[in-house]
């Protein structure tokens, strides 16, 4: 069995856990990426799908506060203004594209879901085993996860680390809403009927928001809209196997509620679930770390709120934990 050692090795490859690998690297310590998905960037999220790109999750970029300002800065070569009031930014190929620029430069491993956590025989550093019997070894570790995706990984070990049990009982009081998005696609003609680029809808029980994705694309064809259902409706199907008749239902409404029956009859349509899409319930700090048994850092949009400045933040906050 072959293990690579690293000063710190960083579960999860969204923007906080990139913001928290990039300020340690520049400090000159060994860093790992680990990241369950075969890309980088959680839920800043682009599909391919019938011969264009979809943003599923992230819709666009707008300035929030410092750290938000400081990544348009670094990537506004690759953004174009997609509405000017308010400002916000994409990529017309894609906003995944801004995490992979993040992650230029960083050592990823990818398709590697880390299941068990253990601490070496000499209580020296950590041990992390993958889901494709991958092994790494670390001084200090950071969690770049949803909260609920940490617990079963700290569960082991709470019986004899008292301060993983306290860590373990904070981070069961984050609470997260879920989200079930459609992306469709429509014939040109619907074009005219849908001048928008974002309907907000405020009020409605089934459905949140709807994103005309196609209008970021330099040279659309068809029409592309993405649908983000509300909490309440996702949760209801959450656990449905097969979210075909769901997003059939989903479009249905949006076609009601915004008056324009065709989004009922799309070309074609995908759903996608997010099971840890917003915070409902946030730790209300930058990040929630340990030292003992051996440095352990927990960070998140959820720590703070559930915007991308929150992401960074945390992500910042976590790599400063570790450097202290």
């Amino acid at each position: 069995m072959t293990e690579t050692h690293y000063d710190v090795a960083i579960v999860g490859a969204g923007i906080a856990g990139l913001s928290c690998a990039k300020d340690l690297q520049a400090t000159g310590k060994s860093v790992i990426l680990l990241d369950k998905s075969r890309g980088v960037g959680g839920r800043v999220a682009t599909r391919r799908l019938q011969g264009t790109c979809v943003d599923h999750g992230l819709p666009y970029l707008e300035v929030q506060g410092e750290q938000s300002q400081a990544l348009i800065n670094q990537v506004k070569d690759s953004l174009t203004l997609w509405t000017k009031q308010p400002e916000r930014y994409t990529v017309p190929d894609g906003i995944n594209a801004i995490a992979k620029q993040l992650a230029q430069g960083l050592e990823i491993v990818r398709d590697c879901r880390i299941e068990q956590l253990t601490l070496a025989s000499s209580k020296t550093y950590w041990q992390l085993t993958g889901n494709a019997d991958q092994h790494f070894t670390c001084n200090a570790l950071v969690l770049a996860l949803p909260a609920p995706q940490i617990l079963p990984l700290l569960t082991p070990l709470t019986p004899q680390y008292p301060a993983l049990y306290t860590l373990h009982q904070e981070l069961i009081s984050v609470r997260f809403h879920p989200c079930i998005t459609v992306m469709a696609g429509y014939p040109p003609r619907l074009r005219e009927q849908t001048p928008w680029q974002v309907q907000s809808l405020t009020q409605d029980v089934h459905l949140s928001r709807v994103i005309h994705d196609s209008s970021k694309r330099l040279s659309p064809h068809n029409v592309v809209c993405v649908f983000h259902s509300t909490p309440q409706f996702a949760q209801s199907y959450l656990e449905t196997p097969d979210l075909t008749p769901v997003a059939e239902a989903l479009l249905a409404h949006a076609g009601k509620v915004l008056g324009q029956p065709e989004l009922a009859t799309p070309l074609w349509s995908q759903g996608h679930r997010w099971r840890y899409a917003r915070p409902k319930q946030l730790l209300s700090r930058p990040c929630a770390s340990i030292v003992e048994p051996l440095p352990l850092v927990c960070c998140g949009d959820w720590c703070l709120g559930d915007t991308v400045e929150d992401a960074i933040a945390s992500g910042k906050a976590a790599a400063v934990s570790v450097d202290s």
